[in-house]
């Protein structure tokens, strides 16, 4: 076998950084490589001029997209590899990136962008994974990235990199009142889904729920399965006590189709900006309705933009349809696909609901007459953890004599309920509470700050009284009683 030797040259370039470019030629081969910070470029030696002279850097950029998308590498991270050149390649060019791929999710799709001179857009070029390499094949010289089109899920999903981009920002769903006080946190996954919460007859929830991109999501509801479009709220009611108690999860789920849609969307928009009008969006989705999951005929539906576009129109398009289609690890991975493994979600914490119990009578309705302050109130309340409906204010009394309460028996035995603070009561206030029928005392305590639960057994009698008296604490003005009884209830005959 003829001996073959190695021709190696450094040349030192400052390009958004500091890098270094090697050049490796092989005598004997056609192949060319030039290597840099963890980057290698490999082409034949016929697919550049011979004055073209090609040269590679790397350095690092503020670039949002890449901020977001890019991915680690050995070098800068993440790096823009530059290539530049007297000309275009007349050939396919390959570009790898060293990259660390162990930490991303298994619906992440690693590609190799590149931003276009024109629209100054990154772009996914043809990628595959080669062991720690990211390989793209290339047709033009300019500024590289090694990227990911679903990177981890609190940052980024699916394919939303060409809306990312152009900014296409959604309309927020729109709740016009607060939300029931049994509804304590929610949580919606904004880069797929939007929602936000009103109360709804008094207690009830009404949930707002609209898509984030354009296309329809599938949201898995407790109460079944509801469809929500682009461009409206899809409205999701519940009254109080109907959902469970602690965590209820929505998942919002796009169908490949329509998120193959919503990319080709986000290009018309691209394409109308280029062609410098806007896009037919009735002919549009007429279009894509009728190519349905066709890859090729929903990029198709962009043609009436190319040749108004030019050169850069087609560009986008080219990179659409390398989006949809895009081979990951040698496995065919459609960016649509990857959104699905890893649908949006809208969280929902909710408080327990306590309730008078079916056969007994809601305190508030028994109701004789008070004294030396309001009580009575029929109110719901979040006491603590638990959202008590049907309940019952109660006064204190902070100067010398109780508030006092007057409530109808009516043959009625027990007393129950959850006995709470109101959020506006200072916290130092506590109350001696006493509970007599007729005039005789049937029980007392304290109450401050912490619920107290009730269940007194009544003697027969023909009313309730219950009284409040501060003892402690520095009272305040109060649009209410400082006390309630959740779910305060007559029962048992």
């Amino acid at each position: 076998m003829p001996r073959r030797s190695i021709l190696l040259s450094i040349v030192a370039v400052a390009v958004l950084g500091v890098a270094v470019t090697v050049w490796l030629v092989v005598f004997g081969s056609r192949s060319v490589s030039l290597a840099a910070d963890g980057v290698e470029v490999t082409f034949d030696r016929s697919a550049f001029a011979e004055s073209a002279d090609p040269v590679l850097s790397v350095g690092t950029t503020d670039d949002e997209f890449v901020e977001v998308c890019g991915l680690p590498g050995p070098g800068p991270a993440p790096g823009v590899a530059t290539l530049r050149a007297a000309a275009d390649p007349v050939e396919p060019v390959e570009i790898a990136f060293d990259v660390f791929l162990d930490a991303l999710p298994d619906e992440a799709a690693p590609a190799v962008f590149h931003r276009d001179e024109i629209t100054g857009h990154w772009l996914p070029v043809p990628s595959v994974v080669d062991g720690g390499r990211l390989v793209g094949t290339i047709s033009h010289v300019g500024d590289y990235v090694a990227g990911v089109l679903t990177a981890v899920p609190e940052v980024w999903r699916g394919i939303q990199w060409l809306r990312f981009q152009v900014g296409i920002e959604p309309a927020d769903s729109t709740c016009t009142a607060d939300a029931p006080a049994w509804l304590l946190d929610l949580t919606a996954d904004d880069r797929m889904v939007r929602a936000c919460a009103e109360a709804d007859d008094g207690s009830g929830l009404m949930l707002r729920v609209a898509p984030a991109g354009g296309y329809a999501l599938t949201l898995d509801t407790p109460s079944g399965t509801v469809t929500a479009t682009p461009g409206s709220d899809s409205v999701l009611t519940w009254a109080a006590g109907e959902l469970p108690a602690g965590t209820v999860t929505i998942d919002a789920v796009p169908t490949a189709e329509s998120a193959l849609h919503d990319t080709v969307l986000a290009g018309a928009l691209v394409l109308g900006e280029l062609a410098g009008a806007g896009f037919d969006a009735p002919a549009l989705s007429a279009c894509l309705d009728a190519a349905g999951g066709d890859v090729d005929a929903a990029v198709g539906c962009l043609d009436p933009y190319v040749e108004a576009g030019g050169a850069a129109a087609a560009r986008v398009v080219s990179a659409i349809r390398t989006g949809a289609t895009l081979d990951t690890a040698g496995r065919p991975a459609p960016v649509a696909a990857a959104a699905l493994q890893s649908p949006g979600e809208v969280v929902l914490e909710l408080a327990a609901v306590l309730e008078p119990p079916d056969d007994a009578t809601p305190l508030h309705h028994a109701l004789l007459g008070w004294q030396a302050g309001r009580s009575g109130n029929d109110v719901a309340v979040l006491i603590g953890d638990v959202f008590a409906i049907d309940s019952t204010t109660q006064w204190v009394g902070c100067e010398d004599v109780p508030a006092v309460a007057y409530y109808a028996l009516d043959g009625h035995t027990r007393f129950t309920g959850l006995l709470g603070a109101r959020d506006y009561m200072p916290d130092n206030i506590v109350a001696a509470v006493r509970l007599l029928v007729d005039n005789t005392v049937v029980t007392e305590f304290e109450a401050g700050i912490e619920p107290v639960e009730i269940d007194v057994e009544l003697p027969a009698g023909d009313m309730l009284v219950i009284e409040a008296h501060r003892i402690a604490g520095e009272c305040g003005l109060a649009p209410d009683g400082y006390l309630v009884w959740g779910a305060g209830a007559l029962s048992g005959r």
